[in-house]
């Protein structure tokens, strides 16, 4: 099996050459390097600036919150519902206080952005959407957290109202 797996790989990179050979073209002249934009330098500096960033341990869209943590978590809801709420459980806060964002979209329009202070290292907090009878709720929904100070988006999560 190994065998024949490596002819039909020789076998391959002789026809590719002829073809190459057959249009005028070398080999090397088809290959193109492939950069990422930035200098080690940037892209160094960009890690070590993220390390500070506060982090999103925990999130999830939820039918409702009791003592803090996220119930009924799904990714499907009913159009019937009256709230959907969006937990958030914030870790590596620091230079206390920060505030985050919930940004909610439906059908990928940003309908509502709630400010969230975060006060300690470790902090759990929650925004909630009312689903209006008037209003068209059902449809694919997104909700990031979002670091206010940054913009870096920290956690996001779809779901549908059906």
């Amino acid at each position: 099996m190994r065998l024949s797996f490596l002819a039909v790989a020789f076998f391959a990179m002789l026809i590719s050459s002829a073809v190459f050979a057959q249009n005028g073209t070398s080999q090397s002249e088809e290959i193109k390097t492939v950069t990422v934009p930035g200098t080690k330098a940037e892209l160094q500096q960009k890690i070590e600036a993220s390390k500070d960033l506060p982090k999103a341990k925990r999130s999830a869209a939820c039918s409702s919150i009791e003592k803090l943590e996220p119930v009924g978590v799904s990714d499907k809801f009913s159009k019937d519902l009256k709230e959907i709420f969006y937990f958030t459980h914030i870790t590596n806060a620091k230079n206390l206080p920060i505030k985050i964002e919930h940004r909610w979209y439906h059908k990928g329009e940003n309908i509502q952005t709630t400010v969230l202070p975060v006060k300690s290292a470790s902090w759990r907090t929650h925004s909630k959407r009312t689903l209006l009878s008037t209003d068209n709720v059902v449809g694919e929904w997104r909700v990031e957290a979002v670091d206010q100070a940054s913009g870096a988006v920290l956690s996001s999560s779809i779901f549908f109202v059906e």
